[in-house]
């Protein structure tokens, strides 16, 4: 394999796409509950 010559190019591009997935993902997810948050605020004091 192609890979195992070169550990610090196709596997690192992946890894780091991955990251960056879950980052995102992550990022995504806070916002939700930060706009859940912020939904329930508003309807319990109206």
């Amino acid at each position: 394999m192609k890979e195992e010559n070169d550990p610090s190019g196709k596997t690192s591009i992946v890894i780091g796409r991955w990251i960056a997935a879950n980052y995102f993902r992550m990022i995504l997810t806070l916002l939700g509950w930060i706009a859940a948050l912020k939904a329930l605020t508003i309807y319990s004091t109206n």
